[in-house]
């Protein structure tokens, strides 16, 4: 039996056609976390939540008259809770200015999370639940509402 020859040039292009696709469907693959760039917070948020924390996330503005209140209750609050352990999960702190436009439009995409008012408080424990404060900015209210699982 013979064996019919190849062209040449097809098996090249073939080769080029294939290894193109490969070099694109590894490029995508990557893309979810390269998409964030290297200090991103949400990033960090990502990272914190898949070793099973629960973040406690501040979007505020600067010239927001109620995040200033908030301000010291938030800065207390982060010195007695936070990284402690609370219901078998490590709380983690964080914030995000309303300047940080980029990390605003990566919490939406990645979380789905509509950020409509300042300050805004949300405990994330996956990418799928999470839960926005509602309530009253007291430091024994908004601890109550942390360590409610």
């Amino acid at each position: 039996m013979k064996i019919p020859k190849l062209d040449s040039k097809l098996v090249i292009s073939t080769v080029f056609i294939v290894f193109f696709f490969i070099i694109i469907l590894y490029t995508l693959s990557l893309r979810t976390m390269e998409s964030f760039s290297e200090n991103s917070k949400v990033k960090k948020i990502i990272e914190s939540i898949d070793k099973g924390d629960i973040i406690i996330l501040q979007i505020h503005a600067k010239w927001c008259g109620f995040c200033k209140k908030l301000k010291p209750i938030w800065k207390d609050l982060k010195t007695d809770m936070n990284r402690k352990k609370i219901n078998g999960n490590i709380i983690r702190f964080m914030e995000i200015e309303d300047v940080e436009k980029e990390e605003i439009k990566e919490l939406k995409k990645t979380f789905g999370l509509d950020i409509e008012f300042f300050p805004s408080i949300i405990k994330i424990h996956t990418k799928k639940l999470f839960e926005q404060y509602n309530g009253k900015n007291t430091k024994s209210k908004l601890i109550n509402w942390i360590k409610k699982k």
